[in-house]
């Protein structure tokens, strides 16, 4: 055979392993009109399932010899599928650098390398090439790209880059299976991966000498193709991409670049001022900044495949800070992007269905309403502890009279805001407090004010309870919340208190009782009274997200034995303090301090979480 393109033919129509085994030729020639076929030619067992293919076993799932065949079946099916797309650029771009052809086809020789040994490994574990589906992903990703360079982007840049971190993974799971011979093979894969990135990025670089690296390979892509495709879902090898010839800030940005792949994404949104949205206000002032500063807040909620919706993007070493503790980061969009599975805003308003783009779920302002779950029939709820909701002063003067203490609270606010307290009659300045809120809101809601010893929250979701986290309330307002488990470190009388009175069990009963739907928290009350503890399971209900629900991701993802803490506190008492750095240990945060937005932004407030290990605890 004597020309490079005859040889690439071959490789790509041919129906055998052995044409698709066969060495380059030693030189080139002109070159011929091309027509692409709609798959590769295949053996018939390895024909493409436009099903998908079959799912591999997992990194730890390699104990029997037929869970290594079928990984080692997956793998031998991508150097295939590598070798044919990479036939197909030598056809299709034929007025490309000689240079740029010839090295194609070394890489090419390496891949036939890959897939022999692949196939000696397969044939040691008894699993037959062909004997499982195989899938057309990549040739349906790749086959329709008609430019040299958005080629090299999608296929060395992206899934040959992927591969350093994917071939890196699996070389540690068959060695830790006891298979040191398949692992010295993913090494072996791993080394030469390094240079075909390299290959593919000095031809991308030519083609593009100019503008921001990251931002012109990002800009070549095509879905499903981004740079989230270029990493695996493990460890991420930034030492590998160096060799490859990335630059670092090239490499940051791949790291922590997000984006869904596969589903849809939820798109979140943080819009914590919502009880005043639903009276057509908008946020101003603090509260303003609060929102813009905490917008990254709900990526501890959102998934790999989510989106959060932000002002501004945070930057890059904050987004590594929050990789390397674990998270697992969303794309951060400055508006809505593309199909959303579902709309998760912090709480609903006609303000987040217009930034959003979709109509606000019916009902969402009579549940946002302190007076939504006034008449309900709650388990365990102490009569005295019901509110009472009023419609003039006259009406809570006569509702005060029965409240030795008493709280007068707006229909709609939160974070302790709008709230009278008192003891006694109503005096005028109050009853000023009422006529105004009455004539804005339509009502007010009295309640009996007693002396909390412990505040709770459960959270709860589509009518499944997710939940019980503790907090800290300062004057009527939050003021933190621990993260982990709820009972670490309350006295041995309390404990007993929450057994005996079966606090969870009630908690429970009276999230059921006034469930809004959708994503909630019901706070309640440990208080003491004549000498004795009592439960009051509803304080308030929060028809929307809340930090609790922050609280319980956090305390899911933190070290089993550590104890943390989360606050939002102004930016200049955090630069005052001298915080710890996070420490990680077995994978998970384990002591130290790590801020939940970036401070690079120059916020107003930051989002501090506080880990301790068990040592520092007793403290």
């Amino acid at each position: 055979m004597s020309s490079l393109q005859a040889w690439a033919e071959q490789v790509l129509v041919g129906q055998t392993l052995a044409e698709k085994l066969l060495e380059p030729p030693a030189f080139d020639d002109p070159s011929w009109a091309f027509a692409v076929p709609s798959e590769p030619g295949r053996p018939p067992e390895l024909r493409f399932h436009r099903r998908g293919s079959a799912r591999a076993p997992k990194l730890g799932q390699l104990g029997t010899a037929a869970q290594r065949g079928r990984v080692l079946h997956l793998f031998a099916n991508h150097e295939l599928l590598a070798l044919e797309l990479m036939a197909l650029a030598i056809l299709r771009f034929p007025d490309t650098p000689r240079a740029f052809r010839r090295g194609l086809s070394g890489v090419m020789a390496e891949e036939q390398a890959h897939l022999v040994a692949y196939l000696d490994q397969l044939a040691r574990t008894g699993v037959a090439l062909g004997s499982e589906p195989v899938g057309a992903y990549f040739w349906d990703a790749l086959s329709p790209i008609d430019d040299p360079s958005r080629f090299v982007a999608a296929l060395a840049l992206t899934l040959e880059q992927a591969n350093l971190d994917f071939s890196r993974e699996w070389a540690g799971a068959f060695r830790a299976a006891g298979d040191a011979e398949t692992a010295a093979v993913l090494d072996r894969v791993y080394a030469d991966e390094i240079r075909h990135v390299k290959h593919g990025l000095h031809w991308f670089r030519a083609w593009n000498p100019d503008g921001d690296l990251f931002e012109t390979y990002r800009a070549a892509l095509r879905p499903p193709l981004g740079p989230h495709r270029a990493r695996g879902t493990g460890a991420f090898d930034a030492d590998g991409r160096a060799a490859a010839g990335f630059p670092p800030e090239f490499v940051d940005r791949v790291a922590t670049f997000g984006a869904s792949r596969g589903r849809s994404p939820d798109l979140y949104w943080f819009n914590p001022a919502v009880e005043y949205e639903v009276r057509g206000a908008t946020p101003a002032g603090l509260l303003s900044a609060f929102e813009a500063d905490l917008a990254v807040l709900p990526a501890v909620l959102a998934g790999r495949d989510d989106q959060v919706l932000v002002p501004r993007v945070p930057g890059v070493e904050w987004q590594k800070r929050m990789l390397e503790a674990g998270f697992s980061l969303p794309a951060f969009v400055t508006e809505p992007d593309g199909p959303v599975r579902r709309h998760r805003p912090w709480g609903w308003s006609r303000r987040a269905g217009a930034i959003l783009g979709v109509v606000p779920p019916a009902g969402h302002v009579e549940r946002l309403s302190r007076a939504w779950w006034c008449d309900r029939e709650i388990p365990g709820l102490d009569p005295l502890d019901r509110p009472s909701v009023v419609r003039s002063a006259d009406e809570a003067a006569e509702a005060v009279a029965s409240r030795p203490a008493w709280v007068i609270k707006a229909l709609y606010s939160a974070g302790g805001r709008d709230r009278i307290r008192g003891e006694g009659p109503l005096g005028p300045g109050h009853r000023k407090w009422v006529d105004r809120f009455v004539a804005a809101q339509g009502a007010v809601v009295v309640e009996r004010w007693v002396d909390g010893v412990l505040d709770l929250s459960i959270l709860a979701e589509d009518g499944r309870r997710l939940g019980i986290t503790r907090f800290s309330v300062v004057g009527g307002a939050w003021a933190g919340h621990l993260t982990g488990r709820w009972t670490t470190g309350l006295p041995a009388s309390i404990r007993r208190f929450l057994q005996e009175a079966r606090v969870a069990q009630a908690l429970d009963a009276a999230a059921a009782a006034v469930d809004p739907g959708g994503a909630y928290g019901v706070d309640a009350l440990i208080y003491r009274q004549e000498g004795e503890l009592r439960l009051r399971p509803v304080v308030e209900v929060n028809a929307r997200l809340t930090f609790g629900r922050i609280a319980l991701a956090l305390g899911a993802r933190q070290h089993p034995r550590a104890t943390g803490w989360l606050a939002v506190v102004p930016r200049a008492e955090v630069e005052r303090a001298s915080l710890p750095p996070l420490v990680v240990r077995d994978g998970r945060p384990w002591s130290g301090t790590l801020l939940l937005n970036d401070p690079a932004s120059d916020p107003t407030f930051l989002a501090v979480w506080t880990l301790r290990g068990p040592s520092e605890a007793a403290r």
